[in-house]
């Protein structure tokens, strides 16, 4: 049997999760997503306004951009992940588990004493927040036919911009008014609250199989190749020139670790995996290549802007906290409304390319 023709039937054997939902749970549903990527993007931009009042708080100045680079590294190394466990243990179970680990995540980093456990809990809420990012949308996928998603995932992508605008003031709000840790003890009983609702009310199909033989078909070598690589290489590139040299021997060896990891996971994924987390078949569609790569480029210059740009103006410039969160309100709004209106246009016309090129046009300009 061909490669090919052997991960089709692997993923055939994978049950299936689609479950088409009447209006009314269909709105519970999207509620219950919607407000865990609410919550997720709170916590992912709020922090941003409040760097500088953690770094005063917990003596990190030297080092407070880990906070954002621990968050960003744990949340990319287990994106890929998570997918293809909601295909073994169903979408309910570790979306439900993404929700309470966020919420988990948001506790501790409100009662960190210092910032070296502040980094490791960020890097905490930094999983549970990949989770629930890629689980929405694949939740969304599961329960919309195909000429409905895109208004679906439109609003649910609204929430991006929703969280990012009201999350650097509610974060200034208790920097002025309180503590900076205000915020996280805000977002853990909502996050914990939004768990319990998932667990009540998202549909579920329950796997066909045993826990034991769910566990089995989970591609270790793959997730263990690929967290290696992602972690050993970003380190370094997020750390080099500033906190390590870029010739030290950490530095190199970090880089060499990582970039011969990467190679054996696409080895491991091409030729072994029996159900690899990341096929590597799909890379022969041109759709699919140019969708992850302005992926990659948006979220190349996004995160970077969301985090400094506000860490810069307090401390280059002497804005207020509050000035600085006003500085985003007129992007982030404006991406909420273009998310929802840009889903509605791809559910009418059935055509995502233009909106696609209009964006990078305009964000071009």
């Amino acid at each position: 049997m061909a490669r090919g023709e052997a991960l089709t039937e692997a993923e055939k054997a994978l049950h299936d999760q689609s479950n088409l939902l009447p209006q009314r749970q269909l709105v519970s549903c999207l509620g219950i997503v919607s407000l865990a990527m609410l919550i997720s993007f709170i916590d992912q931009n709020g922090i941003s306004t409040a760097l500088p009042a953690i770094a005063a708080d917990l003596d990190a100045r030297a080092t407070i951009s880990w906070a954002g680079t621990a968050s960003l590294l744990a949340n990319t190394t287990f994106q890929m992940l998570y997918g293809r466990l909601s295909d073994i243990f169903g979408r309910k179970a570790v979306f439900v588990s993404a929700v309470l680990l966020l919420a988990l995540a948001d506790l501790l980093c409100g009662l960190s004493p210092g910032p070296g456990s502040f980094y490791a809990f960020r890097a905490l809420a930094g999983v549970g927040g990949g989770g629930i990012t890629n689980l929405a949308m694949i939740i969304v996928s599961d329960v919309v036919s195909l000429d409905r998603r895109g208004k679906y995932q439109g609003i649910i992508g609204s929430m991006i911009g929703l969280g990012s605008v009201t999350g650097p003031f509610l974060s200034a709000a208790f920097v002025s008014r309180a503590t900076w840790r205000g915020l996280f003890w805000m977002l853990a009983p909502l996050g914990a609250l939004n768990g319990l609702l998932a667990y009540l009310y998202l549909p579920s199909n329950e796997p066909t199989v045993t826990f034991s033989d769910s566990v089995r078909r989970i591609d270790w070598m793959g997730s263990l190749t690929s967290s290696v690589g992602t972690i050993f290489l970003l380190i370094p590139i997020s750390g080099g020139g500033s906190y390590f040299p870029w010739e030290s021997p950490m530095v190199i060896s970090m880089l060499a670790i990582g970039a011969v990891s990467l190679v054996l996971f696409v080895l491991v994924e091409w030729k072994f995996a029996k159900l690899p987390m990341m096929p590597v078949a799909m890379y022969r569609n041109p759709v699919v290549v140019v969708l992850l790569a302005q992926t990659f480029v948006l979220g190349l210059v996004y995160q970077s802007y969301v985090y400094y740009i506000p860490l810069y103006l307090q401390n280059a410039h002497r804005f207020s906290i509050i000035v600085s969160a006003l500085v985003f309100v007129p992007m982030m709004a404006t991406q909420s409304v273009v998310s929802t209106l840009s889903g509605l246009w791809i559910s009418h016309y059935k055509r995502y390319g233009v909106v696609i090129r209009v964006g990078f046009g305009v964000w071009t300009l």
